[in-house]
């Protein structure tokens, strides 16, 4: 908001145009005293002492009438910011009202979209995450979201691709990333997984991670199926068309991993082989 002609004021209530005013009397006071006290004047109330009068005093009265035209810019100025602010005003409404279709509409499309094991705590801030910037006439899944999501698939798929041919000490701090990962992104979207299986909690050296019914595979699952729920729910927007990598990040889905963690074994994570990854088909 311009400051100088608040479009809420009214005109002269204006700063500037109460300086401007101002300005334009004092100095032609000013310029008519200095003529005044410097001239030899007398009264001459006939039609030759007003007209010596106007010339007398053309300085001062030039100068009073360059107040005209300042404050008919002023004034058209001051319109302008009142037109800009109405303009705004509308704006928002609209923007106000479209939020809330916006939403319901989303709310809608959510609830014929979703899958029970992948839980949102909120809607509202699910929708916060997805559209931050609706309220400002954006309707398009916010590209903050979208670095995230991108960022976060390329390190999951990074990391699961050491996992073959990683030693165990390796392999549990590879493990340990990927249950950060998971944890990182349900945090962001404040979600929750149920599987319905007991967890196990394994350990190494400092490190813990906790892994449904103690396997590998539900890991990995648990952060797809996230991933893969977010891909449904991004295409509300019909511009949206995938995250990076989404299609290698399903064939992960579907690779071969050890069913359980055996702590009581000499080889803890049994023989995992995923060096082919992003090449395995699926098993029938």
């Amino acid at each position: 908001m311009n400051r100088w002609f608040d479009p809420n004021e009214s005109f002269f209530e204006l700063l500037i145009v109460k300086i401007t005013f101002i300005f334009f009397i004092s100095f032609s006071v000013l310029f008519s005293a200095v003529i005044t006290l410097n001239s030899d004047l007398n009264v001459d109330l006939s039609y030759n002492g007003f007209n010596y009068f106007v010339v007398v005093y053309k300085v001062p009265l030039a100068t009073l009438a360059l107040l005209i035209p300042s404050v008919a810019v002023l004034a058209a100025n001051h319109r302008s910011e009142q037109t800009r602010e109405q303009i705004k005003i509308a704006s928002n409404q609209n923007n106000f009202i479209n939020y809330y279709k916006h939403l319901e509409e989303f709310e809608k499309y959510y609830n014929q979209h979703t899958v029970k094991f992948v839980k949102f705590k909120s809607l509202n801030h699910l929708y916060g995450c997805i559209f931050s910037k609706v309220k400002y006439g954006r309707y398009s899944v916010d590209g903050t979201v979208l670095f995230f999501l991108n960022g976060i698939i390329d390190k999951f798929l990074c990391v699961a691709k050491k996992l073959g041919d990683a030693d165990d000490k390796q392999r549990f701090h590879c493990l340990f990333s990927m249950y950060q990962m998971r944890n990182r992104l349900y945090d962001y979207f404040s979600a929750d997984f149920t599987s319905g299986a007991t967890s196990v909690s394994c350990s190494y050296e400092k490190y813990q991670l906790i892994l449904p019914a103690g396997n590998i595979g539900y890991l990995v699952r648990i952060f797809c199926d996230m991933i893969e729920q977010l891909h449904l729910i991004f295409q509300f927007d019909g511009s949206f068309v995938s995250f990076d990598n989404f299609d290698q990040l399903m064939k992960l889905k579907e690779c071969s991993f050890p069913k359980k963690y055996n702590p009581e074994k000499e080889n803890a994570w049994e023989e995992l082989n995923i060096a082919p990854l992003l090449k395995h088909e699926p098993t029938p």
